[in-house]
């Protein structure tokens, strides 16, 4: 699987050096023929992306205190309880947080 993605890259990198020969004029007439064409919202494109990236973002941070959690399991510094208790507070926070976020959104819309 990893040799089909480099020769790919190879691919691309062969049409890039090509392309980098050529005006770079032509190209740009391209790429606004092909918005015109597909009628592509690159503002909305880039938003989406960034709204991806900040739900991204709040899964690693939960993920980390899973980790957390089980280190401190594993070390015994303190019972299930607490540590659980601790947990779940802090998922429910981003839970909430996650929750807030996607009404408005909704609101927006």
């Amino acid at each position: 699987m990893i040799n089909f993605y480099e020769e790919k890259v190879d691919q691309i990198n062969v049409f890039t050096v090509k392309a980098d020969k050529k005006e770079l004029s032509i190209y740009v007439k391209d790429f606004d023929a092909i918005l015109n064409s597909f009628n592509i919202d690159l503002e909305k494109f880039i938003k989406h992306g960034e709204e991806l990236q900040i739900l991204l973002n709040e899964i690693v941070s939960v993920s980390k205190l899973f980790k957390k959690c089980l280190l401190v399991l594993n070390q015994k510094e303190c019972e299930l309880k607490d540590a659980t208790k601790n947990l779940n507070s802090k998922i429910k926070t981003k839970y909430r947080f996650i929750s807030f976020m996607s009404f408005m959104k909704m609101i927006k819309f």
